[in-house]
């Protein structure tokens, strides 16, 4: 029996075909989509398919509506853009920028099983763009220039993503809610959304939140990053876990990693206080503390782009349905970040399905009582400070001399593709690669194909590292027609 995914792939759905099962969660699934359109246009986008059940829950496609209106006010380039709500059939979708990259769970988890911290600078650098977009959401207003009250809610390292070129996309804004949204009655007073591990005290406790609730949680990642530890995660599981957070007892980062600077100790405890009025009063004041040590410590796009593609974290591969940290537990009730494998994948962002799904009663029966997925089954790749068995010794066999040993494969390089224009699909053994300007770790020598709509195709056979730039010749123009309208917009 063909897989989910492969039964998906080419079927059309609405205006878009679809390509692959990307990812799923309890509350939508999401795929990688086409929208195909005249003379060669394409485009690629994520479709977020909600689960039928939820389709026919009226209060839901109000919540739903409620989320793509926010969404679409969201205009911003840390920001994963939300272009359409649609309906197809009975079931309810949202249409979304398809982001080519890694999350940031995938990025700590290579880095720690590698014994490749993420450098300092980086770590502020990362914090630094997600506090730049959210503090935009933040400061949202209506047409009339009236505050929104915009909070995320869900800030976690699922929820971000990592560019090629470095960049950083924050996702799912999906259980975010304006001020006036939040009076409904259940949902202040019945729900907490969120995951465990990246709530704040007040979020944990069901209180009136504020700017100041993502000032913690993202707190929580900059801890996390400079310690490559989680902060909040309990041996005993939710309730042990929401404890912790309540308590929000934080050591310095330095404590753990001695290369941590004093200054950025500051600024993590104090977007970690329990108390909000002790924390920044919002993600604009956190991004400038932190701005003059992006700069000293070299923290920028380009730097990260490097170092995520050292890692080998940039290739093709296979996306799982994980989304959160595989840790284990450390003495102090927190977890180091594992040395277990995480399968390596390209995906636009799983956490898009998964990040506004989780939903957790407060009440500590239901808490207790809340059961999860079975994780997928991984590799186990032993710790780098691990001691390997010895092989089994051969017996000796005095024969012919051995073979010579066949040449080391090469390893790959960091090569930088660019096209004028830029915005060309990079295709590489008939797999494509992403999009111009793309870095890319590829083996020498490897034929790199580009192709754009309206433009000639062009090939070359990169020899060496460093930076590839192809010019495409436009091809020639049929007769002009009028053209028709084509709308990609919110219904």
């Amino acid at each position: 029996m063909p897989t989910a995914r492969a039964a998906d792939a080419g079927r059309p759905f609405g205006r878009y075909r679809l390509v692959e099962r990307i990812g799923s969660g309890g509350m939508a699934i999401v795929y990688r989509a086409v929208a195909d359109g005249p003379e060669g246009f394409a485009r690629d986008f994520v479709i977020k398919r909600v689960r039928p059940e939820l389709s026919k829950d009226p209060e839901f496609a109000r919540m739903l509506a409620a989320e793509a209106r926010l969404s679409g006010l969201l205009h911003h380039g840390n920001i994963v853009q939300v272009f359409e709500l649609g309906q197809v059939g009975d079931e309810f979708y949202l249409a979304m920028e398809y982001v080519e990259g890694i999350d940031l769970v995938r990025l700590l988890n290579r880095c720690a099983r590698l014994g490749k911290p993420l450098p300092v600078g980086l770590a502020c650098y990362v914090v630094g763009e997600l506090a730049a977009a959210l503090a935009y959401a933040h400061a949202l207003t209506d047409g009339e220039g009236r505050p929104l009250g915009v909070v995320h809610r869900d800030v976690s390292p699922s929820n971000v993503m990592i560019t090629p070129s470095g960049g950083i996309k924050l996702l799912d804004f999906g259980i975010a809610k304006a001020t006036d949204q939040a009076r409904d009655e259940r949902t202040r007073t019945g729900k907490l959304k969120g995951k465990v591990s990246y709530l704040s005290p007040e979020q944990a406790d069901g209180m009136e939140i504020d700017r100041r609730s993502d000032v913690f949680s993202l707190g929580i990642i900059l801890h996390e990053c400079l310690t490559m530890r989680r902060l909040f995660r309990a041996t005993g599981g939710d309730l042990a876990t929401l404890r912790m957070v309540r308590e929000a007892k934080a050591a310095p980062p330095s404590s753990v990693a001695p290369s941590v600077p004093a200054e950025l100790d500051a600024i993590a405890l104090k977007m970690l206080a329990r108390d909000p009025a002790e924390r920044y009063a919002g993600c604009d004041e956190v991004g400038a503390a932190l701005r003059p040590l992006i700069h000293r410590l070299g923290g920028d796009a380009s730097t990260l782009g490097r170092f995520v593609g050292g890692l080998g974290e940039f290739e093709n591969s296979e996306p799982t349905d994980e989304s959160d940290w595989p840790a284990r537990a450390a003495g102090t009730g927190s977890a180091d970040l594992a040395p277990a494998a995480v399968s390596r994948r390209r995906w636009p962002w799983i956490a898009a399905a998964s990040g506004s799904a989780l939903i957790l009663a407060i009440a500590i029966a239901a808490l207790a009582s809340r059961t999860r997925p079975p994780a997928p089954e991984r590799l186990t790749t032993p710790s780098p400070t691990a001691t390997a068995p010895a092989p089994p010794i051969a017996p000796a066999i005095p024969t012919a001399p051995a073979a010579p040993a066949a040449p080391a494969e090469p390893k790959p390089a960091q090569v930088t593709i660019r096209s004028e224009p830029p915005g060309a699909a990079v295709t590489i053994g008939g797999q494509r690669r992403g999009v111009t300007p793309a870095l890319l770790s590829l083996p020498l020598p490897t034929e790199v194909e580009l192709s754009l709509s309206g433009y000639r195709p062009a090939r070359e056979v990169v020899t060496r590292p460093g930076e590839v730039r192809l010019k495409l010749s436009r091809l020639p123009r049929p007769h002009a027609k009028k053209p028709g309208k084509r709308h990609l917009g919110l219904d």
